[in-house]
């Protein structure tokens, strides 16, 4: 009998990202008291990987343009939102600006200044295969 690599590794398509307080590192405490968190899609689904698509395609472009890097300040915040709002799926135990659910609603907060330390650790933390996997933690 050989080992069966498939039987050992299960790989999730959603993840949940817990908010922690950039000052503290504590969770972020929500609607009762429970950890405010955001479900997202990872790398083995077809949303992330047409998010990562354009996120590459948009670094070619760069490079064609030669485009210096304080030309692309605020290009860079909208690259982080544009590749994370399609790969969300929901904002657990908060809301944002009593938006309603979607993907206007999760690029919104992901260009809000105010968060960018979420969207930020969350733009590394996605690229994990680790968070997808089973028995993973999901704090960062």
């Amino acid at each position: 009998m050989t080992f069966d690599i498939a039987s050992e590794i299960d790989v999730s398509d959603t993840f949940d990202f817990e908010l922690k307080h950039p000052k503290t590192g504590l969770p972020v405490l929500g609607e009762g008291g429970q950890v405010c968190s955001i479900t997202v899609l990872g790398p083995k689904t077809r949303q992330y990987a047409a998010a990562k698509a354009r996120d590459n395609a948009r670094m070619v472009d760069n490079l064609a343009r030669d485009a210096k890097p304080e030309e692309e300040g605020d290009d860079v915040r909208q690259a982080v939102a544009a590749f994370l709002a399609p790969c969300t799926v929901r904002f657990n135990n908060f809301s944002y600006k009593n938006m309603e659910p979607g993907e206007a609603t999760f690029r919104a907060f992901y260009l809000d200044p105010n968060f960018g330390w979420a969207a930020e650790r969350l733009n590394r933390e996605i690229a994990n295969w680790g968070n997808f996997t089973k028995g993973s933690s999901t704090t960062s």
